[in-house]
């Protein structure tokens, strides 16, 4: 989220208690379960987002200019011939002789409005300046309303998906749920699992466990026995060690150092057991594995 969308400036209300009306009110929207707030009767009972609230401030601060261009001493004074100038004001596109030559679109017009209602909703949490008691403006209708936005009064303004699109489209959703889903859920858990036995940072997993030269020992001699390959680095990790002084020659150079496949998944060290063997141990040790390493290596 940018940066602007996530600071709220009230600095662009002159007035010192209209921005504090606007601190509360902004308050009031992002904490709709503090106590404060919970007990008006018409406040919000879910958190706007940032963004939402952003917009909020900045029609208020409109609304603020307003009211101190036309002279009101504050909102006390307000009435509904003021709430409807104001509306008018918002809604017509006037050129510069004031002659009306188009009108906002409705998102202009509810915002206009809500900036209103909002005033009217949270009245009693205001403490420098509020709404008289008994001000309705538009007779206590949402800002939706006022704005005569078409959504949802006028039916679904968007046409239904036609049945040629709409059933391809559930059957392949249908599909990835019944058919792969279970496949996603275990290879999922195969990779939580290769995750743990793997990590540096789960005890007993170091490179310096006391116990792992010697678990090295009985997985490499299973590997040699069977004359199972051992598992290879990509050609791109190769060419990496390469860089990193490796020889090409060596046979160690091919081998990954990873959790190998096909092992029990268990953090134990014994024969068979998967554990990580980074090059940082790989190199020094070389004494311990190139021997039975190479020819299983040698074989592919």
């Amino acid at each position: 989220m940018a940066l602007a969308n996530r600071r709220f400036d009230f600095t662009p209300i002159a007035d010192a208690r209209w921005r504090l009306v606007a601190k509360e009110l902004i308050f009031a929207l992002l904490t709709p379960q503090h106590e404060a707030v919970a007990m008006l009767p018409r406040a919000y009972r879910t958190p706007l987002h940032l963004r939402s609230c952003n917009g909020r401030l900045e029609e208020a601060t409109r609304f603020f200019g307003w009211l101190r261009q036309r002279g009101l001493a504050g909102v006390a004074h307000l009435d509904t011939a003021d709430c409807e100038a104001y509306l008018a004001h918002r809604r017509y596109v006037t050129d510069d002789e004031g002659i009306v030559i188009g009108e906002q679109s409705h998102g202009v017009r509810r915002a206009a409005a809500q900036a209103v209602v909002d005033l009217v909703d949270s009245r009693e949490l205001f403490t420098a300046d509020r709404v008289r008691a008994d001000l309705r403006p538009w007779g206590g209708a949402t800002a939706t309303a006022v704005a005569e936005m078409p959504s949802g009064r006028m039916g679904n303004t968007t046409e239904p998906v036609g049945e040629e699109i709409l059933q391809p489209m559930l059957a392949a959703a249908l599909h990835l749920v019944t058919v792969l889903g279970p496949h996603a859920v275990e290879l999922q858990r195969q990779v939580r699992d290769i995750d743990r036995v793997s990590s540096q940072k789960v005890d007993g997993l170091r490179h310096s466990a006391p116990s792992f030269p010697e678990d090295i020992k009985a997985v490499l001699a299973e590997y040699t026995s069977t004359g199972t390959a051992l598992p290879m680095l990509e050609d791109h990790d190769i060419a990496g060690r390469i860089a990193d002084g490796w020889s090409p020659d060596d046979p160690l150079t091919r081998w990954q150092p990873e959790p190998w496949p096909g092992e029990p998944d268990t953090a134990s060290s014994g024969p068979g057991g998967s554990r990580r063997c980074g090059v940082r141990w790989s190199r020094p040790s070389r004494r311990l594995v190139k021997r039975p390493c190479e020819p299983v290596v040698m074989s592919l």
